[in-house]
This record gives structure tokens, C-alpha cells and sequence, in this order.
């Protein structure tokens, strides 16, 4: 990959931060998910933070459906136990 392409991808990555998506639930066609790009404060990465399932109409709240190439992990926004 080239310094060029490289550049391209950080930019997008980048103007995704801050905006919120949605992604209907595979087993339940009236259901959705709310999905929040973010910066992570502390490491730097981009993060996706996922809410609980969420019934109605996610167009009628001006919400996009998720773009195919954001890889989505439900669990990046647990912490974890500190004992």
C-alpha cells in the first residue's frame, strides 16, 4: 500500500468520528442498534460504541445505516474489572 492510499484511509477514518449510525438486529426486524464513532481519549484509536437495542424507526430520527466497511465490535466499550 502506498503513502497516498495510507493517507486516503486515515482521512475517512477520521471523518467518521463523532457521527452515529444505526444497524438492524438480525433477529429482530423492528429492533436497531445505535452505533458512535469515537476517539478514544486515552489510546488514541477510533472506537465504536454500540447501545442496547432500540424499537421504532431509526430513519425517522435522521440516522444513516452503517457503512459495510466499519467493522463493528460490541464489546470495545466494556472495561474491564480492576481488582
Amino acid at each position: 500500500m502506498d503513502i497516498g492510499q495510507q493517507q486516503a484511509d486515515a482521512k475517512q477514518a477520521t471523518s467518521l468520528i463523532g457521527q452515529t449510525f444505526y444497524k438492524t438486529c438480525p433477529d429482530d426486524d423492528t429492533a436497531y442498534r445505535t452505533i458512535r464513532v469515537a476517539r478514544n481519549f486515552a489510546t488514541g484509536n477510533i472506537q465504536t460504541y454500540v447501545s442496547n437495542p432500540v424499537w421504532g424507526n431509526p430513519e425517522s430520527l435522521g440516522l444513516e445505516p452503517l457503512p459495510p466497511h466499519i467493522k463493528v465490535n460490541s464489546c470495545n466499550n466494556v472495561l474491564p474489572y480492576t481488582y
